[in-house]
């Protein structure tokens, strides 16, 4: 595994701020949120906010117009009890 692969061996890109790593165009569309038909259920990540509630977090996302590249994923909210997997 050299420097820019991660533990899974996917290889990783920084990403300057404001530009695609795909094409380093500039024309990005922030803010745009996922989402699941009913028939699927919430998609996001899972927090607690009680003992025995849990929630999702959406997820969002950025897209570049130019190539259609999903540039990074992200949540708004980070102060959550994050449910991990043990």
């Amino acid at each position: 595994m050299n420097q820019d692969e991660n533990s899974f061996g996917f290889r990783m890109q920084a990403v300057s701020a404001g530009k695609c790593p795909s094409c380093g165009g500039s024309d990005l569309i922030r803010g745009l949120e996922m989402n699941q038909g009913v028939e699927v259920g919430t998609f996001g990540f899972r927090y607690r906010t009680a003992k025995i509630f849990v929630g999702t977090e959406k997820l969002n996302a950025e897209l570049c117009r130019s190539c259609g590249t999903v540039v990074r994923f992200y949540v708004k909210e980070t102060n959550r009890n994050w449910v991990q997997k043990e």
